[in-house]
């Protein structure tokens, strides 16, 4: 067995009050002493650049710092053959008589909400709504101009993906019958008797042998090679 290692004794001082009083004694000549100048006393560093900002501008020799994000970032069009639409014409709204000011901006972000949902519903189903002056909403197909095509919805690219499988799927299923009339089996009749396997007299596929016969043909074991003349000699 190995030596028993000692644990860790507290060899300090065990009395608070004695801590405390210690603490003390070390940093009572760094707080609550007043300032050695009342002028010169430190502010923070966001106060001081809000001063120098503050007498650049009334000097008129402050310049802004235009970064990254001070320009506007353009707009990513994922299909570039995108037509750009014209803008919608939005009611202008006014107060009307005997309504208050609280109805008033109920009635226009009601307004904006509704037109906010037209919005997005013409760009997921790719139509045009289009309001009549008697207050009758009507549904219209979004006309392609000559300049592109609107991006497809995601229903179409379901429907060529789905489409894309199904021809696979037909193209395999095409395949798997001609390789079944390639090994197709030939089909014994009840009461059929087969005394031998079928002789199966196959040449072999070389430009050397196309205008020979089968009895021509040398099979293997039957070449004379040089070992068949020792033989005979025996």
């Amino acid at each position: 067995m190995g030596r028993k290692i000692p644990a860790k004794h507290h060899h300090g001082v065990r009395d608070p009050i004695k801590q405390n009083r210690e603490r003390f004694l070390k940093i009572r000549d760094k707080i609550d002493n007043p300032p050695r100048n009342i002028k010169d006393q430190p502010i923070s560093r966001a106060t001081a650049q809000f001063i120098k900002l503050k007498e650049e501008a009334k000097a008129g020799t402050y310049r802004p710092r235009g970064g990254i994000e001070d320009i506007p970032r353009p707009m990513k069009n994922k299909n570039k053959t995108d037509v750009p639409r014209p803008y919608k014409k939005v009611d202008n709204h006014k107060p009307l008589k005997g309504e208050g000011p609280r109805d008033f901006l109920r009635r226009v972000n009601r307004a904006t909400q509704n037109s906010l949902k037209e919005a997005h519903y013409e760009a997921k189903y790719n139509v045009d709504i289009v309001r009549e002056e008697s207050g009758e909403v009507t549904i219209q197909k979004r006309q392609v101009d000559s300049k592109g095509t609107p991006a497809p919805s995601r229903i179409t690219k379901f429907n060529e993906k789905k489409k894309l499988k199904r021809e696979k799927k037909r193209n395999q299923k095409k395949e798997d019958e001609s390789d079944k009339e390639i090994f197709k089996r030939d089909v014994v009749q009840f009461g059929e008797v087969c005394h031998r396997p079928p002789e199966l007299k196959v040449i072999q596929k070389s430009t050397k042998l196309k205008n020979k016969s089968l009895n021509d043909i040398v099979r293997p074991g039957r070449k004379n090679l040089l070992l068949n003349s020792l033989l005979k000699t025996e």
